[in-house]
C-alpha cells in the first residue's frame, strides 16, 4: 500500500489540473461517476497507465478480481487506491453462492479491497457502515449518491388516462414469494425476498384493480422502460393492459418517455428486521423525472430517500395491497384536477449528478495530493438536508 506522508515540497497540486486516473477495468458507468471526465478526471486504460505514470488507481468492484489487480498496480507505481464499489459485493443476498468456501473466499477478497484502498466509495449509508464492519477505516468511506439528471424530468402524461412509468428492470418471477433459505452446501451473504424485484406485486395490484375498480383500471396505461421477459409478456396480455414495453435491446437505466403520472420502481425484500445495503438502479432516475415515484422497497436507504425528499407514499416491497391503494388514490387525484408532484425541482437541482462529480473529482484530487478530504465530504447523501416544502403524493 503506497506512503500516506504527502507529496514533497514543491511537487504540482492538482487543485485544478487534470488527474489521470489509471482504472482496472470499465470506468464507471452510472450517475454521478459517469460524469467524471467532464470534471478534469482523465481515464488511462490500465495497460497503458504503467507507462503513463497516473496519479491514481481506480477500480470498481464487484468484480473482485479487478478490485486486486488495482491494488497490486497501486502498490507497484506508489500510487494511491481508490475503490469504487458498484454494490455491496460479498455481502448481496441476491448472490447464491454454491458452497460456503466460496462465499468466505468472495468475502476475504472484499476484506482485503477495502484494507488496501485509500478511499472507498459507495453508494449509500448502510453499505459505509458496512464496510466499516468489514474493517474499512470510517474516514476512507464516502457515500455518493447517483444523483438526478436534470434532463430527465417529465411532464404529466395529457389527457384524461394515467401513464404508470415502470423504470424497474423486472427480474422473471421464478422464485416463490417468501424468503430465501440456505441450502445444504449453497450459501448468502443474507437472506432476502427475491420476488419483491420482480413484477409479481405490480402485477397483483393491477389484477387487484381491474377486479375491484374497473373505471380505474380503464384509465391506466403502462409504460415499461426495459424489455420484459415472456412470462412477464404473458401477465401483460392476460390483464389485457393498456401497455408500452420496451423491446429487447433498448434502453438502460434510465427511464425515456414523453410523458408520465407516476413512476414505479421495486427492490427485493429483506428478510427479518434487516434493512438494505444499497438502492434500486431505477430509483435515482425516478427521482429525476419529477414525477409522484411509487417505490416498492424494503427500509433502508432506498426508502428514506422517497420519503425524505418528499416523492412518494411508504410502500413495502412486497406486499399488494398498499400498492394498489396508492395507484388508485393518485389516478383518483388527476381525476379531480389536483398536480401530481415527486421531487421539488430546486432539490432536485441540488442533487444534480454533475454537482455531485464535480465534488467527486475534488476527492480523488485531494487523494492524489496525500492531502485531507475536502471539507463536506461525508455530506453527500442528501437524507437529513432540510429539504424544505416539497411535493407529496400523500401516504
Amino acid at each position: 500500500m503506497p506512503s500516506a506522508e504527502p507529496r514533497a515540497a514543491g511537487a504540482a497540486s492538482l487543485a485544478t489540473a487534470t488527474i489521470d486516473v489509471a482504472c482496472v477495468g470499465l470506468p464507471p458507468q452510472r450517475g454521478a461517476r459517469q460524469r467524471l471526465a467532464e470534471h478534469g478526471v482523465r481515464w488511462l486504460a490500465a495497460p497503458a497507465a504503467t507507462a503513463a505514470t497516473p496519479h491514481l488507481v481506480v477500480a470498481t468492484a464487484p468484480p473482485g478480481d479487478a478490485a486486486a489487480a488495482a491494488a497490486r498496480m497501486a502498490q507497484r507505481l506508489g500510487r494511491p487506491f481508490v475503490l469504487d464499489l458498484e454494490g455491496a459485493w460479498a455481502l448481496d443476498g441476491s448472490t447464491c453462492y454454491p458452497t460456503p468456501w466460496h462465499l468466505r473466499q468472495q468475502r476475504r477478497a472484499m476484506r482485503r479491497a477495502l484494507a488496501a484502498a485509500d478511499l472507498v466509495l459507495v453508494r449509500t449509508p448502510t453499505m459505509a457502515t458496512a464496510c466499516v464492519e468489514l474493517g474499512a477505516t470510517a474516514a476512507k468511506v464516502v457515500t455518493v449518491p447517483d444523483g438526478c439528471d436534470t434532463a430527465a424530468e417529465l411532464p404529466p402524461a395529457p389527457g384524461d388516462t394515467f401513464t404508470l412509468l415502470v423504470a424497474a428492470e423486472m427480474a422473471p418471477a421464478v422464485d416463490p414469494p417468501c424468503p430465501t433459505s440456505d441450502g445444504l452446501l449453497r450459501r448468502r451473504a443474507r437472506q432476502i425476498e427475491p420476488v419483491g424485484a420482480t413484477g409479481f406485486y405490480l402485477f397483483s395490484a393491477l389484477a387487484a384493480l381491474r377486479q375491484k375498480v374497473p373505471d380505474v383500471f380503464a384509465r391506466l396505461r403502462v409504460h415499461f422502460a426495459h424489455p420484459l421477459d415472456r412470462t412477464n409478456l404473458d401477465i401483460v396480455d392476460w390483464l389485457a393492459l393498456e401497455a408500452v414495453v420496451t423491446p429487447q435491446g433498448g434502453v438502460g437505466p434510465t427511464p425515456r418517455a414523453r410523458a408520465a403520472d407516476a413512476v414505479f420502481v421495486c427492490q427485493h425484500g429483506e428478510d427479518g428486521d434487516a434493512v438494505a445495503l444499497d438502492v434500486p438502479d431505477a430509483l435515482w432516475p425516478a427521482l429525476a423525472t419529477g414525477r409522484p415515484v411509487l417505490a416498492a422497497l424494503p427500509p433502508g436507504p432506498g426508502r428514506d430517500l422517497v420519503l425524505q425528499l418528499g416523492a412518494g407514499p411508504k410502500l413495502p416491497a412486497t406486499d399488494a395491497p398498499p400498492l394498489c391503494l396508492a395507484i388508485e388514490r393518485l389516478v383518483a387525484r388527476k381525476t379531480a384536477g389536483e398536480s401530481l408532484q415527486g421531487v421539488a425541482a430546486d432539490v432536485r437541482a441540488r442533487l444534480d449528478e454533475r454537482r455531485i462529480a464535480a465534488a467527486v473529482t475534488a476527492l480523488l484530487r485531494a487523494v492524489a495530493d496525500r492531502a485531507p478530504l475536502p471539507a463536506g465530504a461525508q455530506a453527500l447523501w442528501p437524507v437529513g438536508w432540510p429539504v424544505g416544502a416539497t411535493g407529496t403524493t400523500g401516504s
